[in-house]
């Protein structure tokens, strides 16, 4: 079957998207965000669960039950900071450096497999412009939630003002929809 080329680029990245998950994943010993936990601690060998919170950008449990299932796989150990008792350190172990190494392999592969079609240069510029994307959209969603539910309350309270102006033009005699007593029998006419 031929491929049809598409113009919605929507679509275009949902089908990429969908072709990339069905590529290669061999060569995994752990899940992805194991493997991006692994590969920041094989960077660095230990930090703060704290500062590693903040790289991931995850919630506090997210990190914590991740941190659980490698440590007990043996890739990391996590201990009690000497300087400060309230900070727990993760440190990667051998077989975690071992991990991240076999990880980083196999990415070489994987991208090798799904990105032949493309020079070192479109490469580039398909990193470069799925950066820009995926920066606008982070900076986007990262309303925080009483942010949200405030912009919500307003817009309601907006909306609420709207829908009373309506009603009190629908209920005057001068509104041509108005029937006996001023009342409107037909709402959806009124509205803008």
């Amino acid at each position: 079957m031929a491929y049809r080329e598409k113009n919605d680029l929507y679509a275009l990245l949902h089908e990429a998207s969908v072709s990339m998950s069905r590529g290669p994943r061999q060569g995994y010993t752990t899940r992805p965000g194991q493997n991006k936990v692994l590969k920041i601690l094989d960077r660095r060998d230990s930090m703060r669960q704290r500062e590693l919170l903040d790289e991931l950008n995850v919630s506090a449990g997210t990190l914590s039950e991740l941190l659980r299932k490698i440590e007990k796989e043996g890739y990391v150990t996590r201990a009690i900071s000497e300087a400060d008792k309230r900070e727990i350190i993760v440190s990667i172990t051998e077989k975690g450096r071992i991990s991240a190494l076999e990880c980083r392999i196999s990415e070489a592969e994987r991208d090798q497999a799904l990105f032949w079609a493309l020079d070192e240069t479109e490469r580039d510029q398909l990193k470069t412009i799925l950066n820009k994307l995926l920066r606008a959209w982070n900076e986007q969603s990262c309303e925080s939630e009483g942010q949200r539910r405030e912009r919500r309350w307003k817009e309601n309270a907006l909306l609420q003002e709207d829908i009373k102006a309506i009603d009190a033009l629908a209920d005057s005699p001068a509104s041509p929809d108005a029937g006996r007593n001023g009342r409107c029998f037909n709402r959806a006419r009124t509205l803008p």
